[in-house]
């Protein structure tokens, strides 16, 4: 063979691995806060057919999401968040001056430059994060999503907390969660994860709670909140649901929230609590490291149509 090839080799090119977005550290205030109270809010909207999605029945979703607002401030929520492209850019002015004591993750919206928008205010200060990874919905067709170049974790005083839209979390969440330990050697308190996500599977939840248990015996102390919208719809697919808090907890803890219906009998390992519907779950969660008990629930609501309801406790049975 080498008799009948013609000239001389030469060394392979090198192949060019594509970085990561930069991630940036805002530092607002110290951690203040033992038990933050945090509010997932699971909604139903619908979006237009074509990119850039916008909402359908606008007003209608607006006063659904300004309601849960008013709600979680009578309740005294530390941390509310909505699901990915849940919002208008109009509300957020709105909302800004009106929450002076309370992290809003604003679910997302698409600009006029068709980023994918999510604005995250924190005591009345609102910061701009642009989703950096397509998802299947978002990619070229004409036009596709404009990425982001940035990713955020911020030291507030409900403790350390990034934000991930969608595919973000599921492609970066290892190395922010390396990188946040790396710079400041502290764990993230919090990864809150806004989705619109057709995956009726959850492989999300199931990521989450795989690295939650590390290589050396340890657990990862950070809680995961998913928050995706009710009825997620993209071509012929129809998905959604899977509104989660994922975290550590003890077994039998959590055979127990199984058992009185807080969540659904699946074989994600750490899973505390599941929405079911149009619902606000509400929850009281420890960032202190401690051997007890981790996660205690608050008030949960259901939207009925008109308005959001309690439920009483016996109603919260809601996954038997």
């Amino acid at each position: 063979i080498s008799d009948k090839i013609k000239g001389e080799p030469y060394p392979a090119k090198p192949m060019s691995i594509e970085e990561g977005p930069d991630i940036k550290y805002i530092s607002i205030a110290d951690t203040k806060k033992k038990m933050v109270r945090i509010c997932l809010v699971q909604l139903d909207f619908s979006l237009t057919k074509r990119f850039p999605y916008t909402l359908g029945e606008k007003e209608k979703v607006k006063k659904k999401v300004f309601e849960a607002l008013e709600i979680a401030k009578k309740e005294k929520v530390d941390i509310i968040c909505f699901p990915e492209l849940s919002f208008a850019k109009e509300w957020i002015e709105e909302i800004k001056y009106s929450s002076k004591d309370m992290m809003i993750v604003c679910g997302s919206f698409y600009d006029e430059s068709n980023r994918n928008l999510c604005q995250i205010v924190i005591d009345g200060e609102d910061y701009s994060y642009a989703k950096c990874h397509r998802s299947i919905m978002e990619e070229p067709n004409g036009e596709g999503l404009k990425k982001g170049d940035k990713l955020f974790f911020f030291q507030t005083k409900y403790g350390i907390i990034s934000v991930l839209t969608c595919i973000d979390f599921d492609l970066e969440y290892l190395r922010i969660n390396k990188h946040v330990m790396d710079q400041i050697n502290k764990p993230l308190d919090f990864i809150i994860n806004p989705r619109y996500d057709i995956d009726n599977e959850h492989n999300f939840q199931a990521k989450s709670s795989l690295n939650t248990d590390l290589p050396d015996g340890s657990r990862n102390p950070t809680f995961i909140l998913h928050i995706n919208a009710k009825k997620a719809e993209w071509s012929n697919t129809i998905g959604g649901g899977g509104t989660a808090i994922i975290c550590y907890e003890h077994k039998h803890r959590i055979g127990k929230y199984k058992t009185d219906g807080l969540r659904p009998s699946d074989e994600i390992k750490y899973k505390i609590c599941q929405a079911r519907d149009e619902m606000i779950l509400i929850a009281d969660l420890n960032i202190v490291p401690t051997t007890e008990r981790r996660t205690k629930m608050g008030n949960w609501y259901r939207h009925n149509g008109k308005r959001w309801e309690v439920l009483l406790d016996v109603n919260k049975n809601i996954w038997q």
